[in-house]
């Protein structure tokens, strides 16, 4: 790890704490103690997944005249927002538009990622290394899952869901 530029250990520390998401392990459990059936979740799930196939690739355009950090800290915003909702709403309509913020963090942050480590390792002249470095942001993306995941259904088991949400909105504003 020694040699790994210093500003892609921060994409991997950044990628470690945005992906130790709690919520990610239990959000079904959750909407079905908000009182949804099985075909009101998979609706939700279905309407998340096209409004953000929708946009996707429309946000790789604004990330490349834009500020890509601030696109990225725009993303978190919406993370962030669309798990404050999810704490506070009790029917279809609300959970739906916390799923409609998550999705525009996700397709405002899924291909700028890449391109600020691309960027940054263009600028090391290191930019043949992208795939070796995008390699281990995957192990590190997975990684933090498995954590988020054991411990995940014993705090909401436990505790509450409410905690599993703000635990998440914790590591997500890192």
């Amino acid at each position: 790890m020694k040699n790994i530029p210093k500003v892609i250990k921060l994409f991997y520390i950044q990628r470690f704490f945005h992906h130790l998401n709690f919520f990610w392990a239990v959000d079904k459990l959750f909407f079905a103690s908000k009182g949804l059936d099985p075909f009101q979740i998979s609706l939700l799930l279905a309407i998340w997944s096209a409004y953000t196939l929708i946009f996707e690739v429309p946000s790789g355009a604004i990330a490349d005249r834009w500020s890509r950090r601030w696109i990225m800290v725009i993303g978190s915003i919406f993370h962030t927002l669309a798990y404050l909702v999810w704490l506070f709403a009790f029917e279809f309509w609300g959970l739906l538009l916390g799923y409609i913020f998550r999705g525009t963090g996700s397709f405002l942050q899924s291909g700028t990622k890449e391109a600020m480590v691309y960027d940054h390792l263009k600028a090391l002249g290191k930019e043949s290394d992208y795939e070796k470095y995008t390699g281990y942001l995957w192990v590190v993306t997975s990684a933090a899952f498995l954590c988020a995941s054991l411990f995940s259904g014993l705090i909401a088991d436990r505790f509450s869901y409410g905690l599993v949400i703000i635990l998440t909105i914790a590591t997500n504003l890192i």
